[in-house]
Formats: structure tokens, C-alpha cells, sequence
């Protein structure tokens, strides 16, 4: 018996099949634009606050340019403000982060729901803010019968990901805002494999 916490992978990320899980109930279920966002996170791994103050204008040339997040101020005993600050989390969380084309499709497709939007994420003219997606995710999770997961459990799921897949250390840390390969694999690379691939 463990007398100690462990830092479990399925507390960290969504294996492929939850993922594709995930993925296919957003797309089957009325879909708006928090459900494109989760799928977009899930693509590129943008911080949440970071995936929440993204403008039309921040996308071009195959890259969302991260310059913005969304931070929360307490106003008074539970009631908080959220506001857009003009830099991204860290300094090395400025940066440019390349989209494929699965990622511009999703784009288009929010764009198409939120035609007239400043910000990609806006329902009736009104910003979407982070705690939004997280509720939609765990939503998901628990129709699904998935362990519920944060946003940032998308993150570390998209991190893992690169990293099994070689992509070069140099290219991990600039996609996800990072300064040290190090802080990648010791923070955010876990076993995301279902028991039975493991198995194999």
C-alpha cells in the first residue's frame, strides 16, 4: 500500500482513445465554439488562458501568435474578475505556435459559428472565459464515463504526445512556451498509453 501520493498518468493526461472519445461527443453534440476550443487545446496545447483571449487577428500564416492570457483578480470572498493582460503567462510563453491543417480546419469552423467575433471564443457577442472550457471538458468526461480532467490535463496530454513522437526538443519548447527541454519531461511527460497498448 502507497502511503504517500503518486502522481498517476491517468490523473495527468487523456489516453488516445479518451481522446478520440472526447473529440467524436464534442463534434456529435451541437457543437459551439468552447467545444471547437477543447478540440483546439487539444491540437496545440495552448494554456487555457491563453486559448481564451485569442483574437481572429493572432492567427495567420499557419501560427496563432501568443501575446495574451486571461488572468483572475479576487474581488471580494468568491467573486473574481477576469480581464485580458497584453502578455502571455512567462516570457517564453511569447511565442508563435504552428497549427496543421486539422488545427486551421477547426479554426474555420469557429470563425464560422462567431463570424463577427473580436475574440474567437464569444457566445451572443459576450467573451468566453477559461473556466468555461474546463466546465464543458468535465462535463464530457463524466457523460463518458472518463476520470474527469482539467484543461491543462489537455496540455500535458498534447506535451506527452511530442515528446513520444521525437519531435525535436528545440520545436517542443518553442510550440509550448517552455525555457528548458527539462521542465517538459519532468512536469508534463506521462504514460499515455491504455493498459491494454501498454500490455503490447
Amino acid at each position: 500500500i502507497f502511503n504517500h501520493k503518486v502522481n498517476m498518468a491517468e490523473d495527468n493526461v487523456f489516453t488516445e482513445r479518451e481522446v478520440d472519445l472526447i473529440k467524436n461527443y464534442l463534434l456529435d453534440n451541437n457543437p459551439n465554439v468552447i467545444s471547437y476550443g477543447i478540440i483546439l487545446a487539444m491540437r496545440t496545447g495552448l494554456r487555457v488562458g491563453e486559448l481564451c483571449s485569442l483574437t481572429f487577428e493572432d492567427i495567420s500564416d499557419h501560427m496563432i501568435t501568443i501575446c495574451k492570457t486571461e488572468t483572475r483578480h479576487k474581488v471580494e470572498k468568491g467573486k473574481y474578475t477576469r480581464e485580458i493582460k497584453d502578455n502571455a503567462k512567462t516570457d517564453a510563453g511569447n511565442r508563435y505556435v504552428l497549427i496543421d491543417a486539422e488545427a486551421e480546419r477547426i479554426i474555420s469552423e469557429i470563425k464560422r459559428l462567431n463570424p463577427k467575433g473580436k475574440y474567437l471564443f464569444e457566445i451572443n457577442g459576450k467573451r468566453c472565459i477559461g473556466q468555461s472550457f474546463t466546465r464543458k471538458l468535465e462535463r464530457a468526461c463524466e457523460t463518458l464515463n472518463i476520470k474527469p480532467r482539467s484543461m491543462h490535463k489537455c496540455r500535458k496530454t498534447y506535451i506527452t504526445n511530442l515528446i513520444n513522437a521525437n519531435v525535436p526538443e528545440a520545436l517542443i519548447i518553442d510550440q509550448v512556451g517552455h525555457t528548458d527541454i527539462k521542465t517538459s519531461k519532468q512536469y508534463y511527460l506521462f504514460n499515455n498509453k491504455a493498459k491494454s497498448e501498454a500490455l503490447k
